[in-house]
């Protein structure tokens, strides 16, 4: 008698002493079509957007905010450079929105800076509606609900990822399983410190499931619309690192997919049912022009802000590999997290470094079949090592090359970053993984076989030799310093913290990652051994529920413990908080670092590392320190006491200066023109208005004088005195002054970025 194993692969079977005795040549064959799940066999049987699919993609949508419990119900905040780089920014625009005005400048800090075009500030981002509607809603926004909106982004980045294996033809519970780790990896869940990230990566799946829907005929203009979209709030969503990171994945993925083997062996479909190459290169292409001809104005206005920062500006070898990745911190992203740099690790958890070791390993042995999807595994094997070998900056001959021949990259630093585009990559790899992982296990369930004698011992023998790895780099101390220096929670650790925060407060043992090998190749390979008696038909799930299971185990603490602090409270509220009194000019400002800050209305014009325009950095270094905004001890007091003056970090506050000449080079010889200019005459200087953008006063003088506003100048501001433009001039080369008649004057400073950035005369 026959029977099919539903993949058109006939058994036959005959019986002896009342068993049925499987044919070995036959259940070989049954071995090797079974493993070859992936993708085209089962691509006709997946239906996207069906019930069991739009389950899956709520449980996505939440799964980040369960996993990131401690963040979610504010036991933790983010800390590192969340609240001061990243919320004040978005504080200060929810702040300014509600009185109606969009910023273009922020005179709060660095002592003058733009804010639209500022990456930090995210000005122009869509999904900043959401933010809006929020806080027109509620009055309030708060850390804790920046920290909500920030975990959202991790869900957006589920919901495409999950998509996008879906149309590679993965079961919905492969797909599932991949996405809801991949969610959990290190390297989603370290850029949460850094919101503009977060919302940058969420759009990455989006890409690739942009490109692969256009590659279908029937899909081709949704394809193109979606992967359009995606590219926009890319390109807006205020990390221009990974706009350049996204060329590396999309950019391979875009080629692959022009080549209709590619094609059939991704998505499974016959010719007739494919785009062809050039309609689909045209599609995307569109798509891609349209998104970027929209953000284009902003971008080019962020690259000349960029090119006037400090760090940004030239290229510097030592600056963009500063942040060190080498072959220790891959091995450690892979089974060792201590020993990697937190920059860059991508940790999935042992157990699915394990199954895809495992199943690399067996790409190499015929006898398991692969046909389908060996080629595939191997290009993104392939693909992995490239990028990964030039994160490893100055230890890699490829970066060196590129570095020196490829403008815009030598600009770059914290090159470990790019490794946000393998996690897509590794999920897809992990989905086949798993998928041969559960052929294993079903031809187990009918037979023996060497090919599953084989599974067994590649896997003990990889587990082994992970422990020894392992069990080396402890005994041997090989840890990174941020392991050492900032892992957990710092703040919790004095005995303030209460429970629950004291739970998380402690750094994880080292030992805890050679327990989870342990665990990890247990659970695999008793799967294995216990195959027969797997006997309900969702068996499948339930190995996809114990590698879950082992991965929340493997992933939580670290996850969660990367960059906490305590709860903050802080927040800007509709009733309290006014856009007017924030840009006043009622409080002196302050030396030290500062950026745009909706809770202190002591504007900054002291540094802030890597940022801020080099002019100003270079006339500030003279008097003060870098970092605390101390003097200089070389520096003659008065010196310092006018240049404090200078700034308006005295008690007096002065912004607005009138002169007889604006050529001194110290700030002592300016400050004495202002005191004789103020003494020999009548002069006023009143403040008509002011939103940050637009300065209106009224000037009074006896004679003719130069007005300066100590405000950093840039080539997009514009100056009238009654109502006639009049150029303006740069102050110590890099503040705004003005010649202004004999008598009173109406005079206005204005900053009015075009559709193109300004170019400095």
């Amino acid at each position: 008698m026959g029977w099919t194993d539903g993949r058109n692969v006939q058994i036959d079977t005959r019986r002896r002493g009342g068993e049925i005795v499987r044919v070995r040549a036959y259940a070989a064959e049954l071995v090797r079509s079974a493993l070859d799940i992936y993708p085209g066999v089962m691509a006709k049987r997946i239906t996207i957007g069906s019930t069991s699919d739009r389950f899956s993609i709520g449980i996505i949508a939440i799964w980040p905010f369960l996993f990131l419990w401690p963040y979610t119900l504010h036991v933790l905040s983010i800390g590192n450079d969340f609240l001061y780089a990243q919320y004040n920014y978005k504080a200060y625009l929810l702040v300014a929105l509600s009185s109606w005005h969009f910023p273009l400048w922020s005179p709060t800090e660095l002592a003058g800076y733009p804010f639209f075009s500022n990456p930090f500030a995210q000005a122009v981002y869509p999904l900043n509606l959401l933010y809006v509607a929020f806080y027109a809603v509620t009055g309030s926004f708060s850390v804790w609900h920046y920290t909500l909106f920030t975990i959202m982004g991790i869900s957006i980045f589920g919901v495409g990822l999950y998509y996008w294996l879906r149309r590679l033809a993965f079961p919905g519970y492969v797909a599932l399983l991949a996405t809801m780790i991949a969610c959990m990896s290190l390297k989603v869940t370290e850029i949460i410190r850094f919101p503009n990230a977060v919302h940058s990566a969420a759009w990455l799946p989006w890409l690739l499931l942009g490109i692969t829907m256009a590659a279908a005929r029937k899909d081709v203009v949704r394809g193109a619309v979606t992967f359009g979209i995606a590219t926009l709030l890319l390109l807006t969503a205020g990390y221009p690192y990974y706009v350049i990171y996204t060329a590396f994945l999309i950019g391979p993925y875009f080629v692959a997919m022009l080549f209709a083997p590619a094609r059939s062996a991704l998505l499974g479909l016959p010719p007739k049912e494919q785009t062809g190459s050039g309609r689909h290169f045209v599609s995307i292409g569109v798509a891609f022009a349209i998104a970027a001809a929209i953000a284009l104005p902003w971008l080019l206005h962020v690259i000349a802000l960029l090119n006037q920062t400090r760090g940004r500006a030239t290229p510097n070898f030592g600056f963009a590999t500063q942040y060190k990745f080498n072959l220790v911190d891959t091995v450690g992203s892979w089974i060792y997290p201590p020993a990697a740099s937190m920059e860059g690790w991508y940790y999935f958890g042992m157990t699915v470094a394990l199954l895809i070791a495992t199943y690399l390993c067996c790409l190499a042995m015929r006898s398991f079949g692969f046909e389908r999807h060996r080629g595939i595994a191997l290009w993104i094997v392939g693909w992995l090592a490239v990028v990964t070998y030039f994160t490893w900056g100055a230890d890699s001959a490829l970066f060196r090359f590129v570095w020196h021949h490829v403008p815009v990259l030598d600009q770059m630093r914290v090159w470990p970053r790019l490794n946000i585009v393998l996690v897509p990559a590794i999920a897809c790899l992990f989905a086949l993984a798993f998928s041969f992982f559960v052929s294993v296990v079903r031809s187990a369930c009918e037979c023996w076989t060497r090919e599953t004698t084989a599974f067994i011992a590649i896997c003990a023998t990889l587990a082994v030799l992970v422990l020894t790895i392992q069990i080396f780099m402890i005994w041997n101390h090989i840890t990174d310093n941020y392991w050492h220096d900032f892992y957990a929670c710092p703040t919790c650790e004095a005995g303030v913290a209460r429970w629950p925060q004291s739970l998380l407060a402690y750094r994880l043992p080292r030992r805890f990652f050679p327990v989870m090998t342990v665990l990890a190749a247990t659970g695999v390979l008793v799967a294995v051994l216990l195959a027969r008696r797997w006997r309900r038909s969702n068996w499948p799930k339930a190995l996809a529920a114990m590698i879950w299971t082992l991965s929340i185990f493997d992933l939580f603490y670290i996850s969660n413990t990367q960059w906490p602090r305590l709860p903050m409270d802080a927040g800007v509220r509709r009733d309290r908080d006014t856009f007017a009194s924030l840009v006043s000019f009622a409080e002196p400002r302050r030396l030290e670092r500062s950026l745009a800050n909706s809770f202190d209305r002591h504007h900054g014009v002291g540094l802030l590392d890597g940022w801020g325009f080099i002019r100003h950095e270079q006339f500030y270094l003279q008097y003060f320190d870098a970092y605390d905004g101390l003097a200089r001890r070389d520096v003659p007091k008065d010196q310092v006491a006018a240049a404090r003056r200078f700034f308006g970090a005295d008690q007096s506050g002065k912004r607005l200066f009138l002169t007889s000449r604006i050529d001194y080079t110290t700030p002592v010889d300016f400050m004495a023109d202002v005191d004789a200019s103020v003494a020999s005459s009548d002069t006023t200087i009143e403040i008509a208005f002011f939103d940050g953008d637009t300065l209106r006063l009224k000037v009074s003088n006896q004679r003719a004088a130069w007005l300066s506003y100590i405000d950093n100048w840039d080539a997009n501001w514009t100056a009238t005195v009654d109502g006639r433009d009049v150029v303006i001039e740069r102050l110590f080369g890099s503040y705004k002054s003005i010649r202004v008649p004999r008598g009173q004057s109406e005079v206005i400073f204005s900053y009015r970025p075009g559709l193109l950035p300004a170019v400095a005369k």
